[in-house]
């Protein structure tokens, strides 16, 4: 039987680092947002108290997975709830255990959950990818816990499978987008140099590289412009994080920005993190005013490009909302679940209520 060690502290968890990367390496697409080092950011610029329950689980006096979790307090329309569940954040598209046997420690997470003094009202998995290594081990370990949940989609993500050529993706996207970022680059290319910068550390290199903040500070200022006064203190806790997420990737060797050059001007950038050939946009953006032409799509075609050069694996664009011209080459659907216990009575009217509401939009619609 699978043994569990849990901690409260984010301070407590530089020990487990290596452990952390090693079984990091071994999960199936796992990414930088499952690292020790993203936690630690997100830990850093969260608001609030909530509480940390980071869950490391061993069998035969082996580590074989990490399953970390918190409990975050929200206002509802029944008073405030304790939800018990994956670290929420506003950039992973996705939440799923750390290690190669996602089922084995989510089991053994869930049975440690209903062993232990209940401090939480509400448990629910947000962002559980689809797959055979995520949706299906936690539904079925939530299943044979004894854990009776709602599942529901939760977002719908736009992924790039990096297989075959470039050229025969570029062939198989839509027209209009393959015109339009033909005709932009043609544009920016009649009468001025344009070049593409890639500045990816990888783990061989973090140990002997020190972070190039020059590189961050540009992609800073391109976006800066675009700010207006009233979103100047979201602006500046955005870069905040951002700064964090660029020097700890950098360490960790997950960090991938490209910049767009026009006559060695920069003009666009996308600021993108990377594990095992997995690699997540993070945040995109690009100067106003450039002489009536927008780089972005011309930024992206050079970098997936490269990326196919590179024989990345796999690139996660976003939410599907966010690609709209079509660069995908599939759609990855996240699910939430989401379970009450019979005892949290605010939390069980609270879903009597919802259940009570869509009933009714339902029946208005029918």
């Amino acid at each position: 039987m699978a043994q569990i060690e849990e901690f409260n502290e984010i301070e407590e968890l530089a020990q487990f680092r290596k452990l952390w990367r090693a079984l990091l390496a071994e999960t199936e697409n796992g990414s930088f947002f499952q690292s020790l080092e993203w936690l630690e950011v997100l830990w850093k610029h969260t608001a609030g108290t909530p509480k940390l329950r980071v869950l490391i689980v061993s069998a035969d006096g082996e580590a074989i997975g990490i399953v970390p979790l918190a409990i975050y307090e929200k206002p509802t329309r029944m008073g405030t709830l304790r939800y018990l569940g994956f670290p929420e954040d506003n950039w992973a598209t996705a939440s799923a255990p750390v290690g190669p046997h996602p089922l084995i420690s989510m089991k053994a997470a869930l049975r440690h959950i209903g062993r232990t003094p209940r401090d939480w009202d509400v448990l629910e998995l947000q962002k559980v990818p689809e797959g055979p290594t995520t949706v299906t081990p936690i539904a079925g370990a939530l299943c044979k816990s004894g854990f009776p949940v709602e599942e529901e989609t939760c977002d719908q993500i736009a992924v790039i499978d990096i297989a075959g050529t470039f050229q025969r993706y570029w062939n198989c996207r839509g027209r209009e987008l393959k015109l339009e970022t033909e005709l932009q680059e043609d544009a920016m290319c009649d009468g001025y140099q344009l070049q593409h910068l890639r500045y990816r550390v990888g783990r061989k290199d973090a140990e002997q590289s020190t972070p190039c903040f020059d590189v961050f500070d540009t992609c800073q200022k391109i976006a800066e412009p675009s700010t207006t006064s009233e979103d100047a203190e979201n602006f500046a806790n955005e870069w905040d994080l951002l700064r964090d997420v660029f020097e700890s990737a950098c360490r960790a060797g997950s960090i991938d920005v490209n910049l767009l050059q026009l006559d060695d001007r920069p003009i666009a950038f996308d600021f993108n993190v990377h594990f095992e050939g997995h690699v997540n946009v993070v945040r995109s953006g690009c100067a106003t005013a450039t002489e009536g032409i927008d780089p972005t799509s011309v930024l992206r075609r050079k970098w997936i490009a490269d990326s196919f050069q590179r024989l990345d694996r796999t690139i996660d664009l976003g939410s599907v909302k966010c690609d709209a011209a079509g660069w995908g080459t599939k759609v990855v659907d996240t699910y939430r679940y989401k379970y009450v216990p019979r005892m949290s009575i605010r939390a069980r009217l609270l879903q009597l209520n919802d259940w009570a509401w869509r009933k009714t939009i339902s029946k208005s619609i029918g």
